[in-house]
């Protein structure tokens, strides 16, 4: 049991490092082939910030951006997301333009209003999984029951 678990283990990690392998590869790309493939807004204009609330209302782009999907995470950039970046929640369209809702808001952070960039976020649910399975292991109906079905 403990070579499976160690060996799930194993697998989880070496996914999330390749996961992480792969945005980055995916970030160091020029803005133009990110947009051009889907994983980017870019060169958004800021129209209105809401300090209040923490959000961030651009004006459309004439890009699709039907990749991104409500309140799913971004990263919101000068066109640097392995650099220095905000976090971020896109609401998508809304009454007041493309919005998304910044998770630290300050004025002095976005005093440019151009060039803004909005990159796909890497997600990292490895701890999640790492949890699940360590719980299975001490159940022992996962023990039992799930792991057989499993392997």
């Amino acid at each position: 049991m403990q070579l499976i678990l160690a060996h799930i283990e194993s697998d989880i990690l070496e996914e999330r490092h390749l996961q992480q392998l792969q945005i980055k590869k995916q970030w160091a790309k020029p803005l133009r082939e990110r947009v051009d493939s889907g994983r980017a807004l870019g060169r958004l204009t800021i129209d209105q910030i809401d300090y209040t609330n923490k959000l961030i209302h651009f004006i459309p782009p004439r890009e699709d951006f039907a990749f991104l999907r409500e309140n799913q995470q971004v990263r919101l950039s000068q066109d640097s997301p392995d650099g220095h970046h905000f976090k971020a929640t896109f609401l998508g369209l809304t009454n007041h333009g493309l919005s998304v809702k910044c998770s630290y808001c300050n004025d002095l952070d976005f005093e440019e209003s151009t060039g803004w960039v909005i990159d796909e976020e890497f997600v990292d649910l490895s701890d999640f999984y790492l949890e699940a399975l360590k719980s299975l292991a001490e159940d022992a109906h996962g023990r039992e029951h799930v792991f057989p079905v499993l392997f």
